[in-house]
Formats: C-alpha cells, structure tokens, sequence
C-alpha cells in the first residue's frame, strides 16, 4: 500500500546550471513538459520564473539542482513562498543516472530531466532547503573563513619548505624530529627567538 502523501507541486523542474546557459526542463500536473535554454543574467532568470509562476496560478513549485549555493542558488531563494527547492547531491544524481544510462556518458541536456524526475518521483526521500537563522549563516562564514585561512597557511608552509630545500636544506632536517609542530611554525618561532635574542644582547 502506497503511504506517501498525495503530490502537492503544480510543476517539478530540474536545472542543470552552467555559466553562460541555463538547461531546465518542467513538467506539469497534467503531464505537459518543455525543456528550455534560459540565460543565466538575472533578468532572464526573473522572467523565466515569472512566467512560470502565472502559469503554475497559485500552486506551489519544485525545483531539484546540483547547487547549494551560488547566484542561481540566491536567486531561487527569494521565491521560497511558492518555490520548494531540492539541492541534490552531484553524487546521487550520478547514481541516478547509472540507473538509465550504463555507458556513463555524461549528457547535459539529460540532466535537467533526470534531476526533474528525481523531484518529482522522490521527493518525499528528498529534503527540501530551509534558510538558516542569523547564527547559524554567521558560523558557517566563520569556519569558510577560517578553512581558506588554514588552506593559505597550508600553502605558505609548504612553498617555505620547498625553497629550504633548495637554499638550505639543513633547516628541514633540523626540524624533522619533531612532528607536533609545523615546520613553517617551528622556523617561525626559531626565528623570533632568534630576533628577541638579538635584541636583549645588542650593546644600548
């Protein structure tokens, strides 16, 4: 016995985003479906969805795209009144498209419908996007930033130790003992205590 809760879209829509074109493909309550080239300016989106929403009248819409985040992404989020929208994992939807496609050849214009089907046939295995509170944005900011700064550090250190290698290859081996420690954090500390040193023993 089927359980599921009765369909409550008036069209599922997928969207394979790219930079310059949009690929989507709708399909509606009565089982009409287009698939269309939309232009990925703003403008063009806005009229897309526009259109989409005077023929949907007041029923509620659901789009499925590999994106969580991005201009298309942001842009979507503004119509979260009548628009549900299903981030799909770029892995799930490979999965999915093994189920139908055996040659693992990637088509893009496909895409669009499978994400569409995805929606449509499982969204109730889905989970639809729900903004997160002031807080929780603000945290998520704090560790991107901080995740580019340990990537930045992580860069440094390793181009720090490729010039050692070729100028000064002792200094690598010196450090290479102790692992507790980052051998740029270790070079760096020796140095300021090198300097400190120089500084308390320099004639006043």
């Amino acid at each position: 016995m089927d359980n599921r809760p009765p369909f409550l879209y008036q069209a599922t829509v997928g969207i394979d985003w790219a930079d310059q074109k949009h690929d989507v493909f709708v399909r509606f309550t009565n089982g009409d479906s287009y698939r269309r080239k939309i232009d990925s300016r703003p403008e063009a989106i806005q009229e897309w969805l526009l259109e989409l929403r005077s023929v949907c009248a007041e029923g509620k819409i659901a789009i499925a795209l590999e994106q969580r985040r991005g201009a298309l992404f942001y842009q979507l989020c503004t119509h979260l009144n009548w628009i549900d929208l299903y981030p799909v994992n770029p892995h799930s939807l490979s999965s999915f498209r093994l189920t139908f496609f055996s040659s693992r050849a990637k088509d893009d214009p496909i895409d669009s419908q499978l994400l569409e089907e995805l929606v449509r046939t499982h969204s109730d295995r889905l989970r639809p996007y729900r903004p997160e509170s002031v807080t929780e944005r603000k945290l998520d900011q704090y560790c991107r930033h901080r995740r580019s700064l340990l990537d930045l550090a992580t860069k440094t250190e390793l181009k720090l130790i490729s010039t050692l290698k070729q100028y000064f290859p002792l200094a690598v081996n010196l450090f290479c003992s102790d692992s507790t420690n980052s051998y740029a954090g270790r070079i760096a500390s020796s140095t300021c205590a090198g300097t400190e040193f120089r500084n308390t023993n320099s004639p006043r």
